[in-house]
């Protein structure tokens, strides 16, 4: 479903609106420890998968075709340091909250 509405903005905001919403009412009730578990545990498969791709597995565009003739790197970035370093406020703030109430 992502790649077929990668390139349509309207369509990929839609997708990932729709994917959001899913993940945050099928995790809503679990506590931040298990969330924040399960995100290094997550951020270090990762960081794994990343370290045994090539240069060209990384910045070659033609190299996956579903990446549309766009280097993975784009995909990574994107996907990771932006979207993590989108959310941090939100995750520091509920980390904060538990501190304080528990």
């Amino acid at each position: 479903e992502f790649e077929a509405t990668y390139g349509d903005e309207a369509k990929w905001a839609q997708v990932v609106d729709g994917f959001n919403a899913k993940v945050y009412a099928e995790n809503r009730g679990r506590p931040l420890d298990d969330v924040l578990a399960e995100y290094r545990r997550s951020f270090a498969e990762m960081m794994q998968t990343l370290e045994s791709l090539s240069e060209e597995d990384l910045f070659d565009g033609e190299r996956f075709a579903w990446t549309a003739g766009r280097p993975l790197a784009l995909f990574v970035r994107g996907n990771a340091d932006e979207h993590y370093a989108e959310h941090a406020e939100q995750i520091e703030a509920l980390a904060e909250g538990q501190r304080h109430d528990g």
